[in-house]
């Protein structure tokens, strides 16, 4: 159940490419639970990428947490399985703000 989430612990890489056609890595690690990126956005156009990167990561994350959640409904956790879909439904709501700063942000 949680093979994803120990590969996911160790340090790992991103890599996404612009629209001008850089592409970029940058690692990060969720040893201790924590997720950081360090980027160098300077103009709005990678700003644009960057944000739309971090909507898919999210997605990404939300959905392992909504396999999380259904682990815990099949073994009648109801109440962890509650909690985890009210983070989804908070996942949801943060990348909506994304989406809004990005669609504000315009051509």
């Amino acid at each position: 159940m949680f093979d994803h989430l120990e590969d996911h612990l160790k340090s790992h890489s991103h890599e996404h490419t612009h629209e001008n056609g850089v592409t970029h890595s940058h690692e990060h690690s969720h040893d201790d639970l924590s997720h950081h990126h360090h980027h160098n956005t300077n103009s709005i156009e990678e700003l644009k990428v960057l944000l739309k990167y971090m909507i898919a990561h999210n997605n990404s994350h939300n959905n392992e947490l909504l396999e999380l959640a259904e682990n815990l409904k099949n073994e009648n956790k109801l109440e962890a399985y509650n909690e985890l879909i009210e983070a989804s439904k908070d996942f949801v709501k943060a990348n909506d703000k994304l989406a809004k700063a990005y669609e504000k942000i315009g051509d």
